[in-house]
C-alpha cells in the first residue's frame, strides 16, 4: 500500500504541473516572474484554471543529468523567496522513472527520467513547482514545466490515499483521473466534476490540490 500511495503523490506532482489551460482573465500572480533558463527554447506561458496559478513550458539542450538546469532554479527560486519544501516526499529532487516490477518511482543514472522539485513561501500559502523531463533516452533537450500555484498539504493527500485504499476505491479512483486525463497530461478536473457532481472522492481531492484542505 505504501508503495501505491507513493505514486499517487507523485503522480499528483506530475499532474498539478499539467492542469493548465487558457482562460480569459488576469493573470495570476502577476507579481512573480517565473525564472526561465537563458538557453530555453519554444518557451510558451500557460495559466492555470484550477487551481489558480501560471507556468511557463520550454525546453533546453543539456546533458544528462541537466545539472545547470537543476542549479539555475535552486538559486533563482531562492531568490524570490521561496524554500525548499521538506514536507513533499513527492518531488524529491532525483531522478526517477516508474517501474512497473516495483510499482514505484525508482531512481534512475541515465535517460529517460523526471526530476521534481517543490518550494514554499515562508507563509506556506503559495508553491513553486520544477518538472524535468528527458522523454526518451536519444533525447538531446530536456523538457522544463515550472509553475506556482496554491500550497496544498501532502499529509491530507496521504490520508486521502490511505482512505481509498481502506474503501477498496483506490484503482477505481485513479482510473476515474485517467479518463479526464488528456494527451497532453491536463487533467480536466471541470468536466470531471460536471460529469460527476455526486463523488465525493473526487470533490475531497479537489479540496485538497486547491489548497482548502490544509
Amino acid at each position: 500500500m505504501t508503495k501505491l500511495i507513493s505514486s499517487a503523490v507523485l503522480f499528483l506532482f506530475i499532474s498539478l504541473l499539467f492542469l493548465v489551460s487558457s482562460c480569459e482573465k488576469k493573470e495570476p500572480y502577476s507579481e512573480i516572474n517565473i525564472p526561465i533558463h537563458s538557453r530555453g527554447e519554444n518557451i510558451s506561458k500557460e495559466l492555470f484554471e484550477f487551481p489558480e496559478g501560471k507556468a511557463i513550458r520550454y525546453r533546453v539542450k543539456a546533458d544528462f543529468p541537466a545539472k545547470e538546469i537543476t542549479e539555475f532554479y535552486d538559486k533563482a527560486i531562492s531568490e524570490l523567496g521561496f524554500n525548499i519544501n521538506p514536507y513533499n516526499p513527492s518531488a524529491d529532487r532525483k531522478w526517477t522513472s516508474y517501474s512497473q516490477k516495483e510499482m514505484d518511482y525508482i531512481e534512475e543514472k541515465s535517460k529517460p527520467a523526471h526530476y521534481g522539485s517543490v518550494w514554499i513561501d515562508k507563509e506556506k500559502q503559495n508553491q513553486i513547482m520544477l518538472s524535468l523531463n528527458y522523454p526518451k533516452s536519444d533525447s538531446d533537450y530536456v523538457y522544463v514545466l515550472c509553475g506556482i500555484q496554491p500550497f496544498f498539504s501532502v499529509e491530507a493527500l496521504k490520508e486521502f490515499n490511505e482512505n481509498l485504499q481502506t474503501a477498496g476505491e483506490f484503482r477505481a479512483f485513479y482510473e476515474l483521473l485517467d479518463k479526464y486525463t488528456e494527451k497532453n497530461k491536463i487533467v480536466d478536473f471541470k468536466k470531471a466534476l460536471k460529469e460527476n457532481p455526486k463523488n465525493k472522492y473526487l470533490q475531497d481531492y479537489v479540496g485538497i490540490i486547491a489548497g482548502e484542505k490544509k
